[in-house]
């Protein structure tokens, strides 16, 4: 899970040059002057030791330099008038420009996020002080049942298996909340040789669309790969109203192995319930991704519940099991 949050953390949105096509000459717009704000992308997990956070200034594309990192922000995390989290310059990290809650000791830190608003506040010297809101989902309580090796191609005379699993879940549809649900599958394999036990991120599709495959982890040279997306977002948005709506979702599950050099061993299926915040987010980031490679697509914004319109501030909560 950490891979995908600090992603989706190093995305920074700008603002928009804007042209149009006429009679096919390009005709350019001047922009007014960009006045920078402060973007904040902070994703809490349930259960964490801690968490990451990207504080930058915006700018506009026709800057040389891109956005800048901010490295004496302030950021508090707050439960009514409860301060959970407060990170400032002692916990920037210069080398992933991250600002790290494990990086300096804090006075408290929290079990559990508490049910609830749970407030943002981001500030900075010399730009205004920015804020968002959220929430802690619910953990999630899936069922899944779990069919290894549905398919499995043996090449090399054997000595490179090609195994497709499949999982089929069902999780509860609550119809007064919007939901979604973030999964992923991480495979554990034994080194033959050294005996160690080595961990592998999988690959992992669906048909059902009530699924979407992000490509959040992934190159520029599989974006069109409908095997190879290595998170998946479950929504309830087309069955809201629909009380066993999430149930019955298949997914299919790739991996390699090599009998006389690495053996599977088990599987852990996470499953993570999303603030509807952090789900819009993963989307618009993910449609970002998909037009990213075409010179005529239209820019897609970047969903942000920051006050300044830069960023996003989500929550999720995780449920773990392991497949044998």
């Amino acid at each position: 899970m950490k891979n995908h949050i600090i992603v989706v953390l190093l995305i920074s949105l700008v603002s928009c040059t804007n042209s149009y096509w006429s009679d096919g000459i390009t005709t350019e717009i001047n922009l007014p002057n960009h006045v920078s704000q402060i973007s904040a992308t902070v994703i809490i997990e349930q259960g964490a030791i801690g968490f990451s956070a990207l504080v930058s200034a915006s700018s506009s594309l026709d800057s040389q330099t891109g956005p800048d990192v901010i490295e004496d922000a302030v950021i508090s995390v707050m439960s009514g008038d409860n301060t959970l989290y407060n990170l400032d310059a002692n916990h920037f990290d210069s080398r992933s420009l991250l600002y790290n809650s494990s990086l300096s000791s804090l006075v408290s830190i929290p079990n559990d996020i508490p049910n609830g608003q749970i407030d943002l506040i981001v500030s900075s010297s010399n730009y205004e002080e920015v804020y968002a809101t959220s929430y802690m989902p619910e953990k999630p309580s899936p069922v899944i049942n779990y069919s290894p090796e549905v398919e499995v191609d043996s090449l090399y005379d054997g000595s490179l298996l090609e195994i497709t699993d499949q999982i089929e879940l069902s999780l509860l549809n609550n119809l007064d909340l919007d939901e979604s649900y973030l999964v992923e599958i991480n495979a554990f394999f034994l080194d033959v040789q050294s005996q160690e036990i080595e961990q592998r991120n999988l690959d992992i599709y669906s048909q059902d669309p009530r699924v979407r495959e992000l490509n959040i982890n992934s190159n520029s040279s599989d974006m069109d790969d409908e095997y190879n997306s290595r998170y998946s977002l479950i929504s309830d948005e087309t069955v809201s109203n629909i009380y066993n709506g999430l149930e019955n979702i298949t997914f299919f599950i790739t991996r390699d192995e090599k009998p006389s050099y690495y053996e599977f061993q088990y599987m852990i299926c996470r499953i993570s319930s999303l603030s509807p915040s952090l789900a819009e987010h993963y989307n618009s980031v993910d449609s970002y991704l998909n037009q990213s490679g075409s010179p005529f697509a239209e820019p897609d914004l970047m969903y942000s519940n920051i006050s300044s319109g830069f960023g996003c501030f989500g929550m999720m909560n995780t449920y773990e099991e392991q497949l044998n």
